[in-house]
């Protein structure tokens, strides 16, 4: 399998139009910084290479998570109360979010979106491996088969319905099928993360609704926040609103969550603080017997 990965990349990266560096939106910003800007050149160094490297990192972090938890799941063959839904549906806008990177020949943004595709995928079919209801399953198997479909017909439409001419013969006509390109691929990647938005959206209404924020893992939480506040600075340096728009929805809800984890603790805080409560209680108690008892024996 990961030889098959392995190869499909370097496929894409080959067949997509060469750049002369790893981004040509962040060399393109670069330049139009040092000809009218108010930024430092670190600042744009940082900004254009730093922030998006670092975003890579915490993506693979984001999506290492749950690797563990399902890799167990799937050697017991028992989902437990896992919901296995989202997996394809973050697979579907992990791989739109790669094919857009492509398409803007913005590498960074394309490694970032390509462990989150390849261990979506993964899960998904860990999960499928699972012992789970016929519904569940035909449901799972639906998901994946719009996915895959929808992800087939945009690589041909972007790839072989609009083809290369060469920059040479019009540049014109070039520029205006690339614009084509990015704007179907950022439009469909969009989509897919708002259905992918769905599910902290719904977890959200749950927590408001039940008073017990348990489910929220603080870790993941803010590297999920973090996450978004840097693809959203990038997207804004680099002024591509297909990048920064959904990230916008990101933070918000990263920062609400974050909000309502403190407004409502979880039941297991909630157990963990009477536990120490009764303990600390129990101790006192103890203290003042072993007292008493050393003033009686004093008299």
């Amino acid at each position: 399998m990961w030889i098959t990965v392995v190869v499909a990349t370097f496929a894409l990266l080959t067949c997509s139009t060469p750049v002369a560096s790893i981004s040509s939106t962040t060399t393109d910003a670069v330049n139009n910084e040092n000809n009218d800007s108010t930024h430092s050149r670190e600042t744009e160094i940082f900004l254009a290479y730093v922030m998006p490297s670092i975003g890579i990192f915490i993506s693979l972090i984001v999506f290492m998570t749950p690797f563990r938890e399902i890799k167990q799941l799937a050697k017991d063959k028992d989902l437990g109360t896992l919901n296995p839904y989202p997996y394809p549906i973050m697979m579907g806008a992990q791989a739109c979010g790669l094919t857009y990177g492509l398409v803007l020949k913005d590498y960074f943004f394309f490694f970032s979106n390509y462990p989150g595709t390849i261990l979506c995928t993964w899960y998904t079919l860990q999960c499928l491996s699972c012992n789970m209801a016929n519904k569940t399953r035909d449901i799972m198997q639906k998901i994946l088969m719009v996915t895959v479909l929808i992800l087939t017909v945009e690589v041909l439409v972007l790839f072989v319905s609009i083809p290369d001419e060469g920059k040479d013969d019009n540049d014109d006509d070039d520029d205006g099928k690339d614009d084509v390109r990015v704007t179907i691929a950022g439009t469909l990647f969009v989509i897919y993360l708002a259905v992918m938005y769905y599910s902290p959206a719904s977890t959200v209404m749950h927590i408001i609704k039940t008073k017990d924020a348990s489910s929220i893992l603080p870790p993941l939480q803010l590297a999920v926040t973090t996450n978004a506040v840097i693809w959203l600075t990038y997207g804004l340096f680099i002024e591509q609103p297909y990048i920064w728009g959904p990230n916008v929805v990101g933070l918000v809800i990263g920062v609400l969550l974050f909000v309502l984890y403190f407004i409502y603790p979880s039941n297991k805080r909630k157990e963990r603080k009477l536990r120490s409560k009764l303990k600390h209680e129990e101790n006192t108690d103890i203290y003042k017997g072993d007292t008493n008892g050393t003033n009686v024996t004093t008299v």
